[in-house]
């Protein structure tokens, strides 16, 4: 956990660092199994039989979502140049937040993972790569709906907060977003008030 902090914090200030080879003497285009950095991201995934250590999943999210973050913000939203062909790419990250979303059922990796989505999604969708963002948006609020801890529906609580939902709007030509986290996630956290805390509500109610 203590190296991919460090990696993450590295990433942070230089974001190139994660497309670079392990040894500085390798030329990962000349030979494909050279080890290169970026190959940490697989943490994130588990074979058939393999349990994965949910905070490590949770760190692999916030690794990547600083990836996109610097990404965007190097590239002013060109990922396709800033990333130039390497795997994985803005296309593989957006695939595994999606997967982690759907996938996850702890209650750890789903508020990290979230929280990771939140650093580069209000970004991405103003970005020219609008579109492979929609995926995770669709995933966000069915993640939060189907967990039951608070701490995951309030992180994701903030991310609808931060998202720029006229351009999301443009980008899907709907409101197949908006209305899900509305319905299944906010009014749902409202009941969950009106049950245990009645006395923050109105006299009238």
């Amino acid at each position: 956990m203590l190296a991919f902090g460090c990696l993450t914090a590295a990433v942070r200030l230089c974001p190139k660092i994660f497309l670079i080879t392990l040894f500085a003497d390798d030329d990962d285009s000349a030979d494909p199994v050279t080890p290169v950095i970026r190959d940490v991201a697989s943490y994130a995934d588990g074979g058939d039989d393999d349990e994965v250590d949910p905070q490590l999943v949770g760190c692999v999210a916030t690794l990547l979502g600083t990836v996109m973050r610097g990404s965007l913000v190097e590239s002013a939203g060109d990922l396709g140049l800033w990333f130039n062909g390497r795997r994985i790419d803005h296309l593989d990250i957006a695939e595994k937040f999606k997967d982690m979303l759907s996938s996850s059922d702890s209650a750890v990796t789903l508020k990290l993972v979230l929280s990771a989505a939140g650093l580069f999604l209000d970004r991405l969708c103003v970005s020219p790569m609008a579109r492979i963002a929609v995926p995770v948006l669709h995933a966000l609020p069915r993640a939060a709906a189907e967990s039951k801890y608070w701490l995951v529906k309030t992180e994701f609580c903030d991310i609808v907060a931060a998202l720029p939902f006229v351009a999301i709007h443009h980008v899907t030509g709907s409101s197949d977003i908006q209305v899900p986290a509305c319905l299944h996630v906010l009014i749902s956290m409202r009941r969950f008030n009106m049950i245990f805390f009645p006395s923050d509500l109105p006299d009238a109610m």
